[in-house]
């Protein structure tokens, strides 16, 4: 793994969605879901939250983007912390607090039961 530009790695998470499912689902999909997390969390700081925030986020995004392999970019993602601010702000609204609430429930199931059947290892 080495810097390069964001678009190389992103495409790179493109391509990963053509592996097996399981293989797919982690290395592909879920990538690809907070590499868009962290990049509209970035756009929507700069309005909602205090600059520091939008600065720490934006910064965190591009490092973790700006390589050749995009890797663990749902590990990573919790280093922006003021995406939770973010979330605080969305749950207000009756409609996101739902969607935030089964969006986190399905995928602590998805990862519970990949993490049982041991697929964590491999």
């Amino acid at each position: 793994m080495h810097f390069s530009w964001p678009w190389k790695g992103i495409a790179d998470s493109f391509r990963n969605l053509e592996r097996t499912p399981n293989e797919a689902e982690i290395v592909g999909t879920q990538e690809l879901i907070f590499t868009g997390l962290g990049f509209a969390g970035a756009i929507l700081s700069w309005t909602q939250l205090r600059p520091i925030y939008a600065t720490w986020i934006t910064g965190n995004w591009v490092l973790l983007v700006c390589v050749s392999f995009i890797e663990s970019m749902p590990r990573y993602a919790l280093t922006m912390f003021p995406i939770f601010f973010l979330f605080a702000l969305l749950s207000e609204n009756r409609v996101w607090k739902m969607v935030i609430t089964m969006w986190s429930l399905l995928f602590f199931a998805l990862f519970s039961s990949l993490f049982v059947r041991g697929w964590w290892i491999s």
